[in-house]
């Protein structure tokens, strides 16, 4: 009778009743599921202990499962059967046990070494329910040899161990039974995988209707190897990875001694599973080295969260054997690939991906690959070599990215990717083998589940890294190693970079470069994002990373917080950023409205969207450095991510933490529980030009915290909109923002575009002017026009210009499909700038200038018969030539931007008065008028929303000479006004010779003449409030102080001071108050070093009054020189007798004051800011 169908129920047919007690027993053989063992090499010396007591307790739960069928009560008192073994036991009233008996041919046998370091790890409670976890929570620290049974049973200890028999747990449910206490092992060696095999075959010796599974559970890197043990011995193969590693080329020789059958034979066994419980070991490259030890690879081609397998597998195995399904090799695999995607989704995990391999098919695949291996290196060292080179890199880059380890790519996806690319170049040989590839491929992978971060997974990845650079020569050594597998997938990733290599060095080399000095990002209304893009010289870009960041405080580079994926063809490159940065937060205590650390960080951000465009998902890796306390030394941190994933639909979020066996990214890859503990340090990237002008790179933790890991989950991820993030970190977004847009190209070279949010003009339907765009004159001259707009031809419509594709916001009506007219800019009397004007040689089109410095802003060529009267912003238009001011002037001299924008309110250099009901500032109220203004010319202004602001109407209010209130601000003849005037829109003969006036009531038009500011209102209006920082205040808040305008005021103050009288509506105490803040910065050297960095650099504030404005030489010179003059009562008095008015060194100081004010020029000093009081005592 053949054997039922694998999987199913084995049936058998109807049959004559005097044959039925013969056949009956051929059936129940037909029936019977093999016997299962599961050897388990658990390396748990290392981080993820107490992941492995969690799986230790969820064998048990597994072990714990009680079969369907055949279990019965034994009673009490009496011992369980042949055949069947002791799960459970309950209490007599006699005081013996009554025990529940299960067939013991349907448990699973599991067969554990297991390595423990020294944490204190609790046991999850969920897997460990009712069970004795006893073992597992004790404390030891080398390795056992445990064998896991259904019940309370006991077994012989192995030959050389200590602890007697039945040490372990107990109770009902599965039970650890310690066979064997061994000293501390290095189990990353072959010769300890040896010993633990040929232990295993012989407690569970190879049979007929046995199967064994092995299961490597620990780190995985690959190709690399596997595995951590923190007490390793310096043994290495092909790899520099030191001793903590077990290379494939190690685990291959422990099983090639550790699977000989009966032992001294020459007899190899060939397990039904090899497994491994560990991150990324689904490779081809794997799968070759062990085929000849294994039928089936059982593995995942991506990260795999520390939680790992479910073990309450080994249940599912019970069930089936009572339900008599037959469960062979591949019906095995399927169950752990199943029940781990759907506990690891359960538990919130993401990036999941199980896939089970056939080794014999595997075979095949290694043949055919080798033939498509030395098909395409022979197409490289063609005629059409660099063609097809860079066709194969590009489709490379386009494959999904693995994290943990970028270098490799899914091997069904490139082979479809190979597929499409030789079918498109007619390639029909080497198609035909891409065919036999893909055939053998998808018999090898047998079964394959995955979660949505892989989008194009099909089960198995292989080594492919994109550049040279990123090409790890121990590939070599390890291909060497397997030459039948991987020999010539080697020489073909070598004829690729050779390629590369050969392209960089032909005739005068390639110029791979961006064709533009830098980018101006827009705004993508379909995508909301910024987009950067930039063309490039020669078709040789590969890969395409958009960073964004801003500039360092120190001003001596940038901080780059994160990057995205970007976009390359031929000639042009593209990336988009949504805007955001990222970082962590924790908060211990959720009984207060504070958290306890808050940092940014570096992150890879993955957006999935919506057939509707809205976002499905958001996947991160979040760089940190992991360590065991804050107090770590560098040496100590490890490389780590924090993954985070966002289903948006549903709002489920998970975060895990995964970090390297090394203080790099090279090593192996695994989960840290939060039982672990230990700390995480959020790193930004860092980049500068050094002295000698090279390009430098590295990290930043300018704004990282030391954040706890574990305590409860305390840490999220937090998301800050950088328009937000920006006033925090002080920032002024058009100055200080970039993005950096990055090519990677065939050869190994990159080129690198910098993004810098520099204002952009826009057209009239909101469209942003293409950053470069071509323009062909009549004559046939060409130009590329940078971001404006032209009309040199005239057109009625006025300027235009081509608009970046996706600017226009949603439902933009726009003059053409790709171009749009330009709007004119409107000046502060409400005309429209002049369609096209010169200035300088320069024409303008409908925009303003400040080309000649004008103190009062910019201003345009107006179209008068735009205008809504005749009244301008410097008062009458009275002249041949009819222009206007743009940009109202702020308290400290700056100018409003012509065009701005804030709560959906656009404005044409005027003011807008207060914030929003939903907007607070401490820095505006209500009352306030303020504009955005440019940065460059208003370096201590003030940020909201990150850009820069200042304050238009005087913060003390002005007065008329009669003491009446100013109305401020006022609309004057449709012009805004924020401060007194010095013209008025009536008489065309005193326009801006008028003295300073304003309006007490703008209805009736009562006016008065301004009465001057006092001492103390000049210096309010101009510095910050209050007095100055004093002793141990941060260097920074001295900046404000020295700004121009505050400055000047406080040498307007000093010498009025001087003069007595001018600061005669100034109280004692408000002159006391001036004199003491002139004395307190004069002093202070961090103020000098602030002012020695504002626009008119000076070592003191002294020498900055007597640079601008002149010595108060009555102070300096006359009064230390002439014992006739002296101050009485805050006056300056003259003694008339003649000894002290003919004074020999006087009279020299008077004369010498005479001789500077007829010679002044810089060497000889600057001329006496109390000029009239000098010329008084003189």
């Amino acid at each position: 009778m053949a054997p039922a169908a694998s999987g199913r129920r084995a049936r058998c047919a109807p049959v004559p009743l005097a044959i039925a007690a013969l056949l009956a027993m051929i059936c129940a053989a037909a029936a019977a599921s093999p016997k299962w063992t599961f050897f388990i090499y658990m390396l748990a010396d290392n981080d993820l202990e107490c992941f492995a007591i969690d799986d230790m307790a969820e064998l048990m739960r597994g072990m714990a499962r009680e079969p369907a069928t055949g279990c019965t009560t034994a009673a009490c008192g009496a011992a369980c059967g042949d055949g069947l073994a002791a799960v459970s036991s309950s209490a007599c009233s006699d005081g013996s046990s009554s025990l529940r008996c299960c067939p013991a041919a349907y448990y699973p046998d599991v067969f554990l070494w297991v390595d423990r370091g020294a944490s204190s790890c609790f046991v999850d409670q969920s897997n460990a329910a009712g069970l004795d976890t006893s073992l597992l929570t004790s404390s030891w620290s080398n390795v056992r040899e445990l064998q896991l049974l259904p019940a309370a049973a006991t077994v012989a200890t192995a030959a050389g161990g200590s602890g007697g028999e039945g040490t372990g747990s107990g109770g009902g449910g599965g039970k650890w039974v310690q066979r064997t206490s061994y000293a501390e092992l290095d189990m990353s060696t072959s010769d300890t995988l040896n010993a633990f095999l040929q232990s295993g075959l012989a407690a569970f010796p190879p049979a007929a209707d046995r199967r064994h599974a092995l299961v490597f559970w620990n780190h995985g890197s690959g190709w690399y190897g596997y595995g951590i043990d923190h007490t390793c011995s310096p043994l290495k193969a092909y790899s520099d990875k030191a001793c903590d590693m077990m290379t494939m080329g190690t685990i291959v020789q422990g099983l090639s001694k550790g699977l000989i059958y009966p032992p001294g034979s020459q007899t190899s066994y060939k397990l039904d599973i090899i497994g491994f419980d560990a991150c990324l070991m689904a490779m081809y490259e794997v799968a070759a080295a062990l085929a000849p030890y294994s039928k089936f690879l059982l593995g995942s081609e991506l990260l795999e969260p520390g939680s790992g397998w479910d073990y309450k597998v080994l249940g599912n195995v019970t069930a089936s054997a009572a339900a008599g399904v037959v469960v062979e090799a591949a019906d095995l695999g399927q169950m752990v690939v199943r029940t781990y995607m759907q506990t690891s989704v359960q538990m919130g995990s993401v990036g999941l991906a199980l896939s089970l391999v056939d080794l014999a098919a595997a075979a095949q695949l290694e043949s055919d690959l080798t033939a498509l291996a030395r098909s395409m290196t022979a197409l490289l060292q063609g005629a059409s070599g660099n063609t097809t080179g860079l066709a194969l890199l590009q489709q490379r880059t386009r494959l999904g990215a693995i994290a943990g380890a970028e270098e490799n790519v899914d091997l069904g996806a490139l082979l479809g990717r190979l597929a499409g690319l030789f079918s498109r170049s007619k390639s029909v040989g080497v198609l035909s083998l891409v065919s036999a590839a893909q055939a053998s491929y998808a018999a090898a992978v047998v079964y394959s589940l995955r979660d949505s971060e892989l989008p194009d997974g099909t089960g198995m990845a292989i080594y492919f890294p994109a550049t040279r650079v990123a090409y790890d020569p121990y590939y070599a050594k390890f291909a060497a190693a397997f030459p039948s597998a991987m020999a010539d997938w080697d020489r073909f990733l070598g004829a690729i970079y050779n390629l590369g290599d050969a392209i960089a060095s032909n005739a005068g080399g390639v110029d791979f470069q961006f064709v533009e000095p830098f980018a101006v990002p827009y705004w993508s209304h379909p995508a909301r994002a910024w987009v950067t893009h930039g063309s490039i010289t020669a078709p040789l870009g590969l890969t395409a990373t958009l960073m964004y960041g801003f500039s360092s405080p120190d001003g001596a580079g940038r901080v780059m917080a994160g990057s995205v994926g970007g976009a390359v063809s031929e000639a042009a490159a593209s990336g988009a950023w949504t805007g955001y940065l990222f970082g962590l937060v924790q908060d211990l205590n959720t009984s207060d409205s504070d958290v306890d650390a808050l940092s940014l960080a570096y992150a890879d951000e993955d957006r999935q969207y919506a057939a509707d465009g809205s976002l499905a998902a958001m996947n991160l890796q979040v760089q940190v450095f992991y360590a065991g306390s804050c107090q770590s030394a560098v040496k100590d941190l490890r490389v780590g991510m924090i993954k985070y994933s966002l289903n948006a639909t549903t709002g489920k979020s998970s975060m895990r933490l995964f970090v390297t066996s090394t203080n790099d990214a090279t090593g192996t890859w695994g989960e840290v529980s939060a039982q672990q503990g230990g700390v995480v340090i959020p790193k930004l990237g860092k980049v500068w030009v050094s002295s000698t002008g090279q390009a430098m790179s590295g990290s930043s933790f300018g704004y990282s915290s030391c954040l706890k890991w574990g305590y409860g989950g305390t840490i999220d991820v937090a998301a800050f909109n950088v328009q937000q993030a920006a006033d925090v970190l002080g920032l002024d977004l058009t100055k200080d923002l970039m993005t950096r847009l990055v090519v990677d190209a065939l050869d190994g070279s990159s080129a690198s575009l910098a993004g810098l949010f520099q204002p952009a003009q826009h057209t009239k339907a909101g469209c942003q002017c293409s950053q470069l765009w071509p323009y062909t004159y009549a004559n046939g001259t060409s130009i590329l026009v940078p971001g404006t707009c032209i009309n040199p031809t005239n057109a009625p419509g006025g300027a235009w210009c081509v608009f970046e594709p996706n600017s226009c916001p949603q439902g933009a009506q726009t003059a053409g499909t790709d171009w749009d007219y330009c709007p004119q800019a409107t000046t502060l009397s409400g005309c429209k700038c002049s369609r096209a004007y010169r200035f300088q040689d320069k024409v303008y089109y409908g925009t303003c200038t400040s080309a000649d410095n004008d103190p009062f802003g910019a201003w345009c060529l107006v179209d008068t018969a735009s205008c809504p009267s005749a009244a301008r912003a410097h008062g009458l238009y009275d002249s041949p030539v009819d222009f206007d001011y743009c940009q109202a002037v702020t308290q400290q001299g700056c100018f409003c931007s012509n065009t701005w924008s804030f709560g959906g309110v656009t404005y044409n250099g005027t003011c807008r008065t207060g914030l929003p009901a939903d907007r607070s500032s401490p820095l505006i109220d209500s009352n306030t008028t303020w504009c955005y203004v440019d940065p460059a010319t208003c370096p201590y202004a003030k940020h909201l929303d990150g850009y820069a602001f200042d304050i238009c109407a005087p913060k003390p209010g002005r007065v008329t000479d009669t003491g009446a209130a100013c109305q401020l601000p006022v609309s004057y003849s449709g012009v805004p006004v924020y401060d007194c005037l010095t013209y008025n829109m009536t008489d065309y003969a005193i326009v801006g010779g008028q003295d300073p006036w304003c309006f007490t009531d703008a209805t009736s038009g009562a006016w008065g003449a301004c009465q001057p500011l006092t001492c103390s209102q000049g210096v309010r209006r101009a510095c910050p409030a209050g007095a100055p920082p004093g002793a141990g205040a941060a260097a920074d808040a001295y900046a404000p102080w020295a700004a121009p305008a505050c400055v000047d005021a406080l040498c307007g103050a000093r010498a009025a001071l001087a003069n007595i009288s001018a600061c005669v509506n100034d109280t004692d105490a408000e002159k006391s108050a001036l004199s003491t803040a002139f004395d307190l910065l004069n002093a202070s050297q961090d103020f000098a070093t602030a002012l020695a960095a504002s626009p008119a650099p000076a070592p003191s504030l002294s020498a900055y009054c007597d640079a601008q404005y002149g010595q108060l030489c009555v102070d300096d010179v006359i009064a230390p020189a002439c014992p006739s003059v002296f101050r009485s009562d805050n006056y300056w008095m003259v003694r008339t007798t003649q000894s002290t008015l003919c004074d020999a060194g006087c009279l020299a100081a008077l004369c010498g004051l005479q001789q500077r004010r007829r010679h002044f020029n810089a060497s000889t000093g600057a001329a006496c800011a109390d000029a009239d009081l000098e010329m008084l005592i003189r």
